[in-house]
């Protein structure tokens, strides 16, 4: 039998009174115990005390250091052990509320978002009776999913006309083959011409003093009265109308 070294050490917190144990135990059979399970004996230990959350917290401060558990787990435990659980384990025990993140809820909530990618995760917990929070837990951790909004997109293009796109690619790529092509070739841009643009922010920046007071402005919309410009390229020329 492998030989097992455990350490221990014995700190005494006299603001408090009462003799605390930390122990580090060392490596058994490949397996490293759980610090978290110590600490948790010592929060039972000192609930049967008739010790606060607050105080037990600083104990744990004081003993463990930066290992030692957060607020919230702490306030967590001692209400479980106040309500008469004794098993310091991750288990489910009587007085603890048990996880929903099992197998059977995980397949359901997967059912649940398959038939209906938009239900949201109150429904989804309405439907199954588990927690929203453990819906969440089980869509982002568990499935790996995320929930994301629709990409926009200038048209939704059906089969029939993605294959007319890509006939028209085909004409043009062998239309490009004969040299007097670009003489043929006519393109066409437009742009709106307001009558006035208003002053922009950054345009109305003014070099100022410490406490020299800033310039007012008032607020401008874009002119109403605006020209369609309509530009036509050719090869050797180029035209312009409105």
């Amino acid at each position: 039998m492998s030989s097992v070294k455990v350490w221990s050490r014995w700190s005494e917190i006299s603001a408090f009174g009462v003799c605390f144990s930390e122990r580090t135990f060392g490596r058994v059979g490949g397996m490293e115990r759980d610090v978290l399970t110590d600490q948790r004996s010592n929060i039972k230990f000192l609930v049967k005390l008739g010790k606060n959350g607050q105080e037990i917290l600083q104990m744990l401060e004081m003993v463990y250091g930066e290992s030692a558990m957060k607020r919230r787990t702490v306030y967590k435990w001692v209400d479980w052990f106040k309500e008469g659980v004794e098993s310091v384990d991750d288990d489910a025990g009587e007085g603890r509320p048990s996880t929903s993140r099992v197998d059977e809820n995980i397949q359901r909530v997967y059912d649940l978002v398959k038939a209906d990618r938009r239900i949201t995760t109150r429904m989804t917990a309405e439907r199954l009776g588990i927690s929203n929070g453990s819906v969440q837990t089980i869509l982002k951790i568990d499935l790996n999913m995320r929930k994301l909004c629709a990409k926009i997109v200038p048209e939704v293009l059906t089969d029939e006309k993605k294959q007319g796109r890509v006939d028209c690619c085909n004409d043009w790529i062998e239309s490009v083959q004969d040299p007097h092509f670009g003489e043929r070739v006519i393109t066409c841009d437009e742009a709106w011409i307001y009558e006035y643009d208003p002053e922009t922010k950054r345009q109305s920046e003014e070099w100022k003093h410490p406490g020299s007071p800033r310039t007012k402005k008032a607020h401008k919309s874009r002119s109403k009265i605006k020209t369609m410009l309509i530009f036509f390229f050719f090869r050797y020329s180029w035209s312009c109308s409105s």
